[in-house]
Protein backbone atom coordinates (compact mmCIF):
# COMPACT_ATOMS: atom_id res chain seq x y z
CA UNK A 1 0.00 0.00 0.00
CA UNK A 2 0.97 3.80 -0.39
CA UNK A 3 1.15 6.33 1.89
CA UNK A 4 -1.95 7.58 3.95
CA UNK A 5 -2.53 11.63 3.67
CA UNK A 6 -1.98 12.04 7.27
CA UNK A 7 1.66 10.59 6.66
CA UNK A 8 4.21 13.52 5.42
CA UNK A 9 8.03 12.52 4.81
CA UNK A 10 11.03 14.93 5.69
CA UNK A 11 11.02 17.06 2.73
CA UNK A 12 7.85 18.24 3.67
CA UNK A 13 8.53 19.13 7.01
CA UNK A 14 11.14 20.82 6.13
CA UNK A 15 9.56 23.04 3.78
CA UNK A 16 6.55 23.44 6.36
CA UNK A 17 8.89 24.61 8.89
CA UNK A 18 10.84 27.08 6.40
CA UNK A 19 7.72 28.61 5.55
CA UNK A 20 6.46 28.91 9.11
CA UNK A 21 9.80 30.41 10.12
CA UNK A 22 9.57 32.86 6.90
CA UNK A 23 6.60 33.97 7.84
CA UNK A 24 7.60 34.65 11.93
CA UNK A 25 10.51 36.56 10.38
CA UNK A 26 8.23 38.48 7.93
CA UNK A 27 5.96 39.55 10.76
CA UNK A 28 8.77 40.49 13.23
CA UNK A 29 10.42 42.82 10.66
CA UNK A 30 6.92 44.49 10.08
CA UNK A 31 6.53 44.72 13.44
CA UNK A 32 9.81 46.27 14.29
CA UNK A 33 10.02 48.59 11.73
CA UNK A 34 6.35 49.77 12.98
CA UNK A 35 7.35 49.97 16.62
CA UNK A 36 10.83 51.66 16.28
CA UNK A 37 11.75 53.37 13.07
CA UNK A 38 8.14 55.09 12.21
CA UNK A 39 9.03 58.01 14.41
CA UNK A 40 7.27 57.47 17.31
CA UNK A 41 8.92 60.27 19.22
CA UNK A 42 6.73 63.00 17.50
CA UNK A 43 3.35 60.85 18.56
CA UNK A 44 4.72 60.19 21.98
CA UNK A 45 5.29 64.55 22.26
CA UNK A 46 2.17 65.14 21.00
CA UNK A 47 0.35 62.98 23.82
CA UNK A 48 2.26 64.98 26.01
CA UNK A 49 1.50 68.23 24.96
CA UNK A 50 -2.42 66.66 25.11
CA UNK A 51 -1.89 65.47 28.92
CA UNK A 52 -0.48 68.91 29.89
CA UNK A 53 -2.88 70.91 27.99
CA UNK A 54 -5.69 68.62 29.76
CA UNK A 55 -4.06 69.13 32.87
CA UNK A 56 -3.74 72.78 32.45
CA UNK A 57 -8.05 72.42 31.70
CA UNK A 58 -8.21 70.73 35.10
CA UNK A 59 -5.83 73.04 37.13
CA UNK A 60 -8.20 76.02 35.66
CA UNK A 61 -11.27 74.22 36.70
CA UNK A 62 -10.32 73.96 40.02
CA UNK A 63 -9.44 77.44 40.26
CA UNK A 64 -12.56 78.15 39.49
CA UNK A 65 -14.73 76.13 41.54
CA UNK A 66 -12.43 77.03 44.77
CA UNK A 67 -13.17 80.72 43.93
CA UNK A 68 -17.27 79.98 43.52
CA UNK A 69 -17.37 77.91 46.51
CA UNK A 70 -18.10 80.39 48.94
CA UNK A 71 -20.89 81.76 46.88
CA UNK A 72 -22.19 78.62 46.11
CA UNK A 73 -22.74 77.91 50.65
CA UNK A 74 -24.24 81.58 50.64
CA UNK A 75 -26.55 81.05 48.22
CA UNK A 76 -27.41 77.43 49.99
CA UNK A 77 -28.01 79.48 53.32
CA UNK A 78 -29.90 82.36 51.80
CA UNK A 79 -32.28 79.51 50.16
CA UNK A 80 -32.24 77.57 53.42
CA UNK A 81 -33.34 80.85 55.52
CA UNK A 82 -35.57 82.28 53.00
CA UNK A 83 -38.74 82.82 54.53
CA UNK A 84 -41.61 81.93 51.98
CA UNK A 85 -44.00 83.84 54.19
CA UNK A 86 -42.65 87.28 54.28
CA UNK A 87 -43.11 89.12 50.92
CA UNK A 88 -39.24 90.06 50.69
CA UNK A 89 -39.51 90.63 46.73
CA UNK A 90 -35.96 92.19 46.78
CA UNK A 91 -34.02 89.47 48.79
CA UNK A 92 -35.76 87.25 45.99
CA UNK A 93 -34.20 88.81 43.53
CA UNK A 94 -31.32 89.20 44.45
CA UNK A 95 -31.40 85.51 45.52
CA UNK A 96 -32.68 85.03 41.72
CA UNK A 97 -29.53 86.91 40.49
CA UNK A 98 -27.34 84.97 42.09
CA UNK A 99 -28.42 82.05 41.29
CA UNK A 100 -28.26 83.06 37.51
CA UNK A 101 -24.46 83.96 37.75
CA UNK A 102 -24.58 80.23 38.32
CA UNK A 103 -25.50 79.29 35.22
CA UNK A 104 -24.04 81.76 33.51
CA UNK A 105 -20.68 80.13 34.24
CA UNK A 106 -21.81 77.33 32.68
CA UNK A 107 -22.74 78.85 29.58
CA UNK A 108 -20.01 80.39 29.48
CA UNK A 109 -17.81 77.75 29.81
CA UNK A 110 -19.69 74.69 27.95
CA UNK A 111 -17.59 73.18 26.05
CA UNK A 112 -16.14 71.82 29.28
CA UNK A 113 -18.67 69.19 30.24
CA UNK A 114 -17.09 69.32 33.94
CA UNK A 115 -18.58 72.69 33.72
CA UNK A 116 -22.44 71.78 33.98
CA UNK A 117 -22.14 71.29 37.72
CA UNK A 118 -22.73 74.73 38.16
CA UNK A 119 -25.96 74.72 35.77
CA UNK A 120 -26.83 71.83 37.92
CA UNK A 121 -26.20 73.71 41.02
CA UNK A 122 -28.51 76.42 39.76
CA UNK A 123 -31.36 74.35 38.91
CA UNK A 124 -31.38 72.96 42.18
CA UNK A 125 -31.51 75.88 44.16
CA UNK A 126 -34.49 76.82 41.73
CA UNK A 127 -35.96 73.95 42.16
CA UNK A 128 -35.18 73.99 45.80
CA UNK A 129 -36.72 77.36 46.28
CA UNK A 130 -39.89 76.82 44.23
CA UNK A 131 -40.32 73.71 46.84
CA UNK A 132 -39.69 75.61 49.86
CA UNK A 133 -42.78 78.51 48.35
CA UNK A 134 -44.72 75.33 47.61
CA UNK A 135 -44.72 73.85 50.76
CA UNK A 136 -45.41 77.09 52.59
CA UNK A 137 -48.48 77.54 50.27
CA UNK A 138 -49.49 74.33 50.50
CA UNK A 139 -48.97 74.79 54.75
CA UNK A 140 -51.36 78.62 54.27
CA UNK A 141 -54.07 76.57 52.22
CA UNK A 142 -54.37 73.63 54.56
CA UNK A 143 -54.53 75.90 57.62
CA UNK A 144 -57.17 77.88 56.04
CA UNK A 145 -58.90 74.78 54.99
CA UNK A 146 -58.99 73.88 58.71
CA UNK A 147 -59.87 77.40 60.46
CA UNK A 148 -62.96 76.99 58.07
CA UNK A 149 -64.06 73.58 58.59
CA UNK A 150 -64.19 74.03 62.02
CA UNK A 151 -66.01 77.96 61.68
CA UNK A 152 -68.27 75.40 60.10
CA UNK A 153 -68.45 72.66 62.59
CA UNK A 154 -69.32 75.56 65.82
CA UNK A 155 -72.03 76.76 63.08
CA UNK A 156 -73.52 73.24 62.82
CA UNK A 157 -73.10 73.06 66.61
CA UNK A 158 -74.87 76.14 67.08
CA UNK A 159 -77.60 75.19 64.65
CA UNK A 160 -78.18 71.68 66.34
CA UNK A 161 -78.14 73.56 69.75
CA UNK A 162 -80.58 75.81 69.01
Amino acid sequence: MGKSKAQSTGKEKLAGFFYVFLVFLVASAVCSIILFFSGSDYRFAQSKQTALVQMERVSSFRKVQNSYIKKIEKINEDVNQMNPGLNASQEKRDLNYEIGELEKIYTINKHDDRYRIFALLSRYFELKLFDREQLYSSQKNIERFEAALERCRNGLESLSNK
